[in-house]
């Protein structure tokens, strides 16, 4: 059994780039489908924005590392962004704009728990902002969830914690 496992779960909440595709049917995947974002692709592709620069409509593709992803021009305008190749940062700060809100993250963020649970994980930790952690509070959680706030959305996270009153949500700064 796998105890712990770093993650950026809401990741899993966006469409998934399959296993063992090539270069050539995920640019045929990224132009058939509707979704914008999509997680998961092997940096072995090779794929480049040039690659996506076909693509009409806007799309951020996020590797497999979850600490990198590549836009097409469409998405760089959405974004308001110059550079197609996006790290760290700049990509959570575009991922933070585009990922789902509300009811939606909390079924997908739900789902994705599930889905670590059934691959053996019985916790991992995440890193949070404010929405995610109130998406987590929200929730029934089939798994141990270690939630890591990010340092600007510290004070709002604690509070929340501290409005929950629940002996299940402990808090640690360290």
């Amino acid at each position: 059994m796998l105890i712990d496992a770093h993650t950026h779960l809401e990741l899993l909440t966006v469409k998934s780039v399959p296993k063992g595709i090539t270069k050539e049917e995920l640019l045929k995947l990224l132009s058939r489908e509707r979704e914008s974002l999509f997680y998961g692709a092997s940096p072995e592709l090779d794929i480049s924005p040039e690659d996506l620069s076909g693509i009409k409509r806007p799309v951020l593709l996020v590797f497999s590392d979850g600490h990198r992803g590549i836009l097409n021009p469409p998405m760089a305008r959405l974004l308001g962004r110059k550079e197609l190749v996006l790290r760290e940062g700049a990509l959570f700060e575009a991922w933070n704009r585009l990922k789902p809100k509300g009811k939606r993250l909390r079924e997908l963020l739900l789902r994705a728990l599930l889905r670590a649970k059934e691959m053996g994980l019985s916790e991992v930790h995440d890193y949070v902002d404010e929405e995610l952690t109130k998406a987590y509070l929200s929730l029934e959680l089939p798994i141990n969830v270690v939630l890591m706030p990010y340092f600007k959305d510290l004070p709002k996270v604690i509070e929340l914690f501290n409005k929950k009153k629940d002996k299940e949500f402990k808090t640690w700064v360290g």
